[in-house]
């Protein structure tokens, strides 16, 4: 009777340890994939935080812009903020355009 308990014992140990390793071995796969996740998920923060200073850089220029219209300033210096303006948004458009490639 000793050796059949044994035997039991012995079986729901290996099996113990095979689950055991199975466990391992889909949590490393499950960790494999997440770890490229996590380094995207933080390359995308950083560009939206980016993103958002250059929106917040592009609303600046165009209150500065808006003034200048509105205090009659000479027209080249209007012309010259609202390339800038233009530059800035074609910039943070192809910023968009890298995120998405």
């Amino acid at each position: 009777m000793q050796n059949q308990e044994n035997w039991y014992i012995k079986q729901f140990m290996n099996t113990l340890t095979d689950f055991q390793k199975e466990v391992k071995e889909e949590f490393n796969a499950i960790n494999n994939k997440i770890e490229p996740l996590h380094i995207e998920v933080t390359k995308i923060s950083t560009m939206l935080r980016d993103y958002n200073g250059l929106r917040e850089k592009i609303e600046t220029i165009e209150d500065r812009v808006t003034t200048l219209e509105t205090s009659g300033k000479t027209t080249q210096k209007v012309s010259n903020n609202m390339l800038t303006v233009v530059s800035t948004i074609v910039a943070v458009g192809m910023f968009i355009i890298a995120l998405v490639k």
